[in-house]
């Protein structure tokens, strides 16, 4: 794409969005929700019914679909030479965070060490009904030794863009988390 808008002239813009999430207006999601890689690995967690404590300071951004559509729209207007832009919420929300929101919908997941977590989860693997619901935990650890890592990315760049152009990301509060889990919760997502 990067070659077609240098050397052929196309009129394009790469917009690579984060974590979509419930609209900021009114915390309603996306009716293709089954799809959220970050949902279905919070679905991944509560089947197992534990999480490991090194996955509670792991951070996420929740972008909401609103508020991204507006970024997008925006940056859709800057000069043709500015193409590659990464429109997503620069305020994280820990995990600890999202499960206090879950907890607060009526589930409640056990905190446990990384070896019991991997224990647990080698069990419930053995169940072939499952297995597809828990791929987004597939690579952590596994018994290989390896340490998962998530990458870091920044999208400074576009933020800068961004606060030019008159726009920027609301906070995630802690109402917004809830009003995000209720609605999922509302949907039956996380009964298997």
């Amino acid at each position: 794409m990067l070659d077609a808008i240098a050397h052929h002239g196309l009129n394009a813009k790469i917009m690579r969005v984060g974590n979509l999430s419930a609209r900021q207006k009114d915390g309603e999601f996306q009716i293709n929700f089954n799809t959220n890689n970050f949902l279905a690995m919070l679905r991944a967690y509560v089947i197992i019914g534990m999480m490991p404590y090194d996955a509670l300071d792991q951070r996420f951004e929740l972008s909401p679909i609103d508020e991204v559509a507006h970024a997008i729209m925006l940056l859709a207007q800057t000069p043709k030479d500015c193409t590659v832009f990464h429109p997503y919420n620069t305020h994280r929300q820990f995990m600890s965070d999202i499960l206090t929101g879950i907890a607060e919908a009526g589930i409640t997941l056990k905190r446990v060490e990384p070896e019991e977590f991997q224990r647990t989860l080698e069990g419930v693997m053995e169940n072939p009904d499952l297995v597809p619901l828990l791929r987004p935990l597939m690579a952590y650890d596994m018994g290989t030794g390896h340490k998962t890592r998530w990458i870091e990315s920044t999208n400074d760049y576009t933020t800068q863009v961004l606060y030019r152009l008159g726009f920027q990301w609301p906070p995630t509060s802690a109402d917004y988390v809830h009003r995000f889990v209720d609605t999922i919760i509302g949907f039956d997502y996380f009964t298997v």
